[in-house]
């Protein structure tokens, strides 16, 4: 109980160090109130200071604070983390006797606590490489049908792969084919060249002939015509020239 315009404060914490704090507590308070002058004498003298009290408030403020601190280490760390604030808590807990409170039990229940952390950690560690049955029965179940895509997938890939080889056999074979089918093209490519070149001469020649025929065209155009009329003379003359001809042929000498 505390005195009337006084904040109770108290401090809750599910081990046999708190209720130790809570009797310590309840004893300082009846001392308090035997010692405390009455309501009416308090009242009319506001110098009047009480030591206990203050000293009651300190330490109840100061157990709470350091309870904060060791829950906020525990509660707010991954477990298989704190034996490495083992060495703060325990300065924490030792400071609970500088306000009079025996920190044994709260430091019993630290150290059974990291004592199973430490087995927890072990065994943790003992277990990292196995699994639960459920998980593996659920790995095995995925890597069946992760398997069973597979060789869907490497079956699939064969007869990919057998039909390329087929087409590549095809092809190759098309290729020989027309191969040989260039060569007999080249052949006959080199003949024609040869006859080309065979023909281009003929044609120079041809050329040639049709060229000087043309300047022989030229010349006989050139040629004046031949009229009736002298072709009449020069028969006349001609058929003279055979008569005389003739004459020449016969003729003798008369000789007595």
């Amino acid at each position: 109980m505390t005195e009337k315009g006084e904040k109770s404060e108290s401090v809750h914490i599910s081990c046999p160090l708190f209720a130790s704090l809570c009797t310590r507590q309840r004893s300082m308070q009846h001392t308090n109130k035997q010692i405390t002058p009455n309501s009416k004498e308090f009242s009319s003298d506001s110098n009047i200071v009480n030591a206990e009290k203050i000293i009651l408030k300190v330490r109840r403020r100061a157990t709470t604070k350091l309870l904060e601190h060791i829950r906020e280490i525990v509660l707010k760390n991954p477990i298989e983390r704190l034996p490495l604030f083992k060495a703060e808590i325990e300065k924490l807990i030792a400071a609970f006797t500088e306000y009079g409170i025996d920190p044994l039990p709260l430091k019993d229940k630290v150290e059974k606590l990291m004592a199973d952390i430490a087995v927890y950690n072990s065994m943790r560690s003992a277990c990292s490489g196995k699994i639960a049955a459920e998980v593996q029965h659920q790995m095995v179940a995925e890597n069946k049908s992760r398997l069973d895509r597979a060789f869907n997938l490497q079956t699939s890939e064969k007869c990919k792969y057998e039909s390329l080889v087929e087409s590549l056999a095809c092809a190759e074979w098309n290729r020989d084919k027309l191969k040989r089918e260039q060569e007999r093209l080249e052949e006959r490519i080199d003949k024609l060249r040869l006859s080309i070149s065979g023909s281009a001469v003929e044609i120079d020649k041809h050329k040639s002939a049709v060229d000087s025929l043309l300047i022989q065209k030229i010349e006989i155009a050139k040629t004046p015509v031949l009229t009736s009329k002298d072709a009449k003379t020069l028969k006349k003359l001609e058929n003279s020239l055979k008569s005389q001809c003739n004459g020449v042929k016969d003729f003798t000498f008369k000789i007595s």
